[in-house]
């Protein structure tokens, strides 16, 4: 395994050559060819899991089965962190959303027997065709009076309810008949489902919708023409929070007569012009349709930093783009579905190239989805993404959470190795910004000449990669005397772990198992971290040890008793008593789904109650501050202090 401790030092030649502005071609040369060597040794998974090999090739086999124990709860755990991170808030299909906006979109009375329905000519010409309503609402007057004998045959009672609720939900109650039902849409002419008659609603709403929406550039210049485009009020009003509130607005400033068409006037600035048909779209049809979004990244509106993801260099990637920004809008229209459906794009487009800028973008944006899917593709591809220089756009931050990470993809040593390439280009820039201008770009410049030997060795350094060396799991780098292991212990980035007493097996003989800690890790410790290839290399050998297991799948000793969980509801006055209720049912359910018994180690209880727990509350749209969920034994101050003020609600 020397070719890892070279590994540190080819980088950093290569990572000095790529940062000189003229490089000789014979120093180029040299690093290149470094650099494809570097890259040869790390891609190689064999390489990482040789030293393993070496480690449990000896074991007997109730050994092997101990740590095979420990991977296979850290895999059930990944699983249940793969289905809390695909959860999100929950939306309803967007067919239930349409006659939320039959209040603010009323321009039609509908007057049947002894009673007024109020509806939306264009919804109701479209779903009832044998009304023989125009939908053009300056050629008919505000009331249509049904008096046709084949409609008054039918109770006023399921007439009413029929065109309040049913065209607009295609939701029936069963105590009314399905009889009546099938009677009433034979007559009225509602032949097509509800989601058809809405996409070919699209359009003609389009061109004559009762909905004007106006685009009015940021510069507000005298001459500059402002882009409207149309749709019907009623969708609109159903599928976005902010236009059915600002329909309300207007209704009511406007009782006795109401403008028609109606007007919303929004800046450039926040709806972008060239995203408006792609917009209005969705809401007919609940799908993005790109082909009516802009074909290059020069017409995307600069509505903000989305545009910069893709830059540094390299062609922009369009779509990625179109998305976030995307996102920014539906997010500004409080359309839910829309934001899902642009968040699936971007995590389908993560690329080791944009992952960190749009793991970045995520959290800035509260973008909780994105973020989480970004940083778990990092973990997944952390040995690629470490020998590039993408590494470097990772900020202190997020660099330790990755070393606290359970499913980090990454050997300790090749961690070990990552977080020393990081800390030093981090040293660098800090001593950029130190050097005095006279210096930049001379002979004498640090950007040029690299780091000194010291400066490697130093206090400096040392407090950079201070927190990220505290979660380097140094007991688990295989193989443990390596030369890298042994620079980090020497240069005072690790610090030697005292041998713990639970090592010694014979108090007579001061016999010492030195593998004792991968069998055996405290309840409370993290153990080791989860790498897949060494679960894989486990398995391997123990069917060859005991050729019985082949094909069968592993099975372990499990606690008699299902631990007790403990529940508090931190703000009673505002999470309702039902929904708290509920909560702790699914979160209960979960955890014997779970198979939350075959844990047996306090740590991955606790992992697996917290995946539970951030899942369930996702799904129920519960803010975590106002719920505690922990183990019975755990001393928990977050069970009895309530914080004092919710970030949001």
């Amino acid at each position: 395994m020397g070719g890892a401790s070279s590994q540190v030092r080819h980088d950093t030649v290569s990572i000095a050559a790529t940062q000189s502005p003229r490089p000789s071609p014979r120093r180029l040369l040299n690093a290149t060819s470094k650099l494809k060597f570097s890259f040869k040794k790390k891609s190689s998974t064999r390489d990482q899991t040789r030293p393993f090999e070496e480690l449990i090739k000896t074991w007997p086999i109730g050994d092997l089965n101990l740590l095979l124990a420990e991977f296979e709860a850290d895999s059930k755990l990944l699983e249940l962190q793969k289905s809390c991170d695909n959860t999100r808030k929950p939306t309803r299909p967007f067919t239930q959303d349409f006659e939320k906006g039959r209040h603010v979109a009323v321009d039609l009375n509908v007057l049947f027997k002894f009673t007024s329905i109020p509806s939306n000519r264009a919804f109701l010409s479209q779903r009832c065709k044998n009304l023989k309503i125009c939908a053009n609402y300056d050629e008919n007057p505000k009331n249509f009076d049904i008096r046709d004998e084949k409609f008054l045959k039918f109770e006023q009672s399921d007439v009413e309810f029929f065109l309040k609720s049913f065209i607009y939900t295609e939701k029936w109650p069963e105590e009314r008949g399905n009889v009546i039902l099938e009677q009433l849409c034979a007559e009225f002419g509602c032949f097509k489902k509800l989601e058809d008659d809405v996409k070919h609603m699209y359009k003609q709403d389009t061109k004559n919708g009762d909905l004007v929406i106006e685009v009015v550039e940021g510069s507000q210049k005298p001459d500059s023409e402002n882009f409207e485009i149309r749709c019907s009020s009623l969708i609109a009003a159903s599928r976005s929070t902010i236009i059915q509130s600002l329909l309300t607005k207007k209704s009511s400033e406007n009782t006795e007569n109401p403008p028609y068409p109606r007007r919303l006037q929004f800046s450039d600035l926040i709806f972008p012009r060239a995203f408006a048909p792609l917009f209005v779209s969705f809401l007919y049809t609940d799908r993005l349709d790109w082909s009516l979004a802009p074909k290059s990244e020069d017409s995307i509106s600069s509505l903000s930093q989305a545009k910069a993801i893709t830059t540094s260099g390299k062609s922009p990637d369009v779509q990625l783009t179109r998305a976030l920004q995307i996102i920014e809008i539906a997010r500004f229209f409080g359309v839910q579905q829309m934001v899902h459906a642009c968040e699936d794009i971007v995590v389908k487009n993560l690329s080791h190239d944009n992952v960190v800028q749009i793991l970045q973008w995520g959290r800035s944006n509260n973008s909780s989805y994105i973020s989480t899917h970004a940083a778990r593709f990092i973990e997944r591809e952390f040995s690629r993404i470490s020998q590039s220089a993408t590494l470097f756009e990772l900020t202190p931050t997020e660099m330790t959470e990755l070393t606290q990470s359970q499913f980090l993809q990454s050997t300790e040593l090749e961690l070990l190795g990552a977080c020393c390439r990081w800390g030093e280009h981090a040293l660098l820039k800090k001593l950029e910004e130190r050097e005095p201008n006279l210096v930049a770009d001379t002979c004498h410049s640090i950007s040029r000449r690299g780091l000194k030997k010291s400066e490697k060795s130093g206090e400096e350094l040392k407090e950079i990669l201070k927190p990220l060396a505290e979660n380097i799991r140094k007991d688990y780098a295989l193989p443990p005397f390596h030369q890298d292991l042994t620079d980090a212990y020497n240069k005072g980035i690790l610090e030697q772990s005292p041998l713990g007493q639970d090592l010694v097996v014979c108090a007579s003989t001061s016999e010492i198992n030195p593998d004792v800690h991968w069998l055996k890790p405290d309840d409370e410790s993290c153990g080791p971290r989860y790498y897949r290839p060494y679960h894989t290399a486990l398995l391997k050998h123990r069917n060859l040890k005991d050729p019985s297991w082949i094909g069968k799948s592993p099975e372990f000793a499990t606690s008699s008793e299902s631990p007790l969980i403990k529940f508090t509801n931190l703000y009673p006055d505002i999470l309702d008593e039902n929904v708290y209720i509920e909560a702790r049912k699914r979160i209960m359910d979960r955890t014997k789904q779970a198979n939350f018994t075959s844990l047996t180690r306090s740590f991955h209880q606790k992992m697996a109650l917290e995946m539970i727990t951030r899942q369930t509350l996702i799904e129920l749209d519960i803010p975590e501050e106002c719920l505690s969920c922990c183990l019975a034994s755990e001393n928990s101050e977050k069970s009895i202090t309530p914080p004092d003020v919710l970030p949001y609600l």
